[in-house]
């Protein structure tokens, strides 16, 4: 499967079927703590969260002093996040357009949704909306492939890419430099996630 919005689709159906599940930090262990180190290193406080599920780590955020505009594609989770007060553009970060530059940006667990033919082209976008000394927080798959997946046995299929070290390096080198990197197991999904703080080379 390759095809944009099939894959856009498939994943909107999955979200919207497991609300609930989502509507948490993503990865408790760590991100609060990565976060409370880079904020404070931020130029400002306006943040661009790509896959905001329900909301959970955008209300968070706010809470610390921030504002953050969120990307959702699932309608229901878009409309979740709304009803808690949250600004959410329902759509996937390939069909967002910025029309204003972010002191940060987060996408964890959102862009291994992204076909890996249209990944370069996301981070340069994301590297051109980020202000001078802003940075970029997300989360990748390790791995070397990318199709539909069922990794936690629910009946219900998402479309994942998965990158190797070295892949990621060829990729990001144009556009960013690492600052900080975490790989974390997710046992549930049998799977490895990198987390990454990166700053733009703008």
């Amino acid at each position: 499967m390759d095809n944009h919005d099939a894959i856009d689709q498939v994943n909107q159906q999955f979200y919207d079927q497991h609300v609930s599940a989502f509507d948490r930090l993503p990865f408790p262990d760590y991100v609060p703590a990565l976060m409370q180190t880079y904020l404070p290193k931020l130029p400002g406080k306006r943040l661009l969260e790509i896959g905001s599920a329900t909301g959970a780590f955008a209300k968070w955020i706010e809470s610390l002093g921030f504002s953050v505009l969120c990307l959702e594609p699932a309608p229901k989770m878009a409309e979740k996040g709304r009803s808690q007060g949250l600004t959410v553009i329902q759509a996937t970060i390939q069909n967002y357009q910025p029309q204003e530059l972010f002191d940060g940006v987060v996408a964890f667990s959102s862009l291994i949704h992204v076909p890996k033919t249209e990944f370069s082209a996301q981070l340069k976008k994301i590297a051109a909306c980020l202000q001078p000394n802003g940075l970029f927080f997300i989360s990748l798959l390790l791995g070397a492939h990318e199709g539909l997946e069922d990794p936690t046995d629910s009946g219900h299929h998402r479309y994942f890419a998965h990158y190797t070290r070295s892949e990621l390096e060829a990729l990001l080198q144009h556009d960013f430099r690492i600052l900080e990197e975490k790989i974390v197991d997710i046992d549930k999904m049998k799977k490895q996630f990198i987390l990454m703080v990166l700053k733009p080379k703008n």
